[in-house]
């Protein structure tokens, strides 16, 4: 792999280590990377979602399209190894790349996944696996590196991704990690339940990264689903547009059974106007979807107290949600696409269900303990 600082700017030590010269510096004109304003070479980024939204398809899509050295839509991008740590699923990691390695290109890609997880929070096995991905990368003779580590919560070990210190631990090694191999490095998470725009968890994760994407569900037309790709930070290069991606189905045969057989793929997209105006919709300030979601988790665990096997329609629950919702009550278009927001963050994290006919209510877990009884939290 090339070392693009194989040259110390300064001799000088302080501590044991080079000093930086300001007045000899000069800033790089064209920064390394893997994708174009999205993914710098030695840098960690973190890409967090919803449950079920679609991440790992465009991580794929991503790592992919980097493999085979071929622009994703617009994105441009360079040629590099894919090192995949799927925690769970490899094969799951494997069909969502699928797709696009139907072509002649795939034979000169490299994109490996190791499916089992690695605890970012172990120094000693961070340096393991750090020296075992540089021998890799030297031995398939790759110029850049992409290490994806899938999902976040999985490859902490039994650390706490609430915790100040285990989070800046994870982020640190990753860091280590992307300076030693001059890889970019990144790490897969979930968003908050009550704001689609935060890393679930400690706020150590998004101050200490160096990109940040957020991939949020946009509503689409008929049954095509849609996700946007936002850089809501991104350290040392301007941030680029956001990026559109369809979620689809790739043919991959017809099974014994004679049913047709497909496999998820993400594929870029183009913002239509239609589209414009309801990717402005999803995109709502944290303080308003936590109250939203608040409010919407009051109304529904009032309703089960009452009944507690009964469904609810979204649009009962409409007529009921106060707080965080006076903004949208004189639009019911607006209104019921805020609840059905709410609805899924809340089915994200467990804290409601749906019988799957349009009915939802508080899941049981949500119910508050009475005071009486003496539970332990784990």
């Amino acid at each position: 792999m090339k070392n693009h600082h194989d040259a110390p700017l300064a001799q000088n030590l302080f501590l044991g280590k080079p000093l930086l010269s300001v007045s000899k510096f000069r800033p790089e004109i064209n920064r390394p990377y893997l994708a174009k304003n999205l993914l710098l070479e030695g840098q960690v980024s973190l890409l967090v979602g919803p449950p079920n939204i679609g991440k790992s398809s465009v991580v794929c899509a991503l790592a992919a399209s980097i493999s085979m050295g071929r622009a994703l839509g617009k994105i441009a991008v360079k040629p590099g190894m894919i090192l995949y740590v799927a925690g769970e699923d490899r094969e799951g990691v494997a069909e969502r790349a699928y797709g696009f390695f139907q072509t002649h290109a795939a034979r000169i890609a490299d994109f490996e996944v190791h499916g089992s997880p690695v605890n970012l929070t172990d120094e000693a096995e961070m340096r393991r696996f750090a020296g075992e991905a540089a021998i890799l990368a030297r031995k398939r003779r790759a110029e850049r590196l992409l290490i994806v580590f899938d999902t976040l919560n999985l490859c902490i070990g039994d650390g706490d991704e609430n915790s100040s210190r285990d989070m800046s631990r994870a982020i640190g090694h990753a860091q280590r990690l992307a300076r030693m191999t001059r890889a970019h490095v990144l790490l897969v998470h979930h968003t908050s339940l009550a704001d689609n725009g935060r890393p679930r968890g400690s706020s150590a994760m998004h101050g200490n990264i160096d990109t940040m994407l957020v991939l949020r569900k946009v509503d689409g037309q008929g049954d095509s689903s849609f996700v946007l790709l936002t850089q809501e930070k991104q350290r040392s290069v301007p941030k680029g547009e956001p990026i559109l991606f369809e979620i689809g189905s790739f043919f991959i045969g017809v099974d014994d059974d004679g049913d047709r057989r497909t496999v998820p793929i993400a594929l870029p997209a183009e913002m239509t106007s239609s589209l414009l105006t309801k990717v402005s919709e999803s995109v709502k300030p944290g303080g308003e979807g936590e109250a939203r979601v608040k409010e919407l988790s009051r109304v529904l665990l009032a309703l089960r107290a009452k009944n507690p096997a009964a469904f609810h329609e979204a649009r009962t629950l409409c007529g009921m949600v106060g707080e965080g919702f006076e903004g949208v009550r004189s639009n019911s278009d607006s209104l019921r696409k805020a609840v059905r927001r709410a609805l899924d963050a809340l089915i994200g994290a467990g804290k409601a269900e749906t019988d799957g006919s349009g009915g939802y209510r508080a899941a049981n877990s949500a119910s508050p303990q009475p005071a009486s009884e003496d539970k332990t939290l784990h």
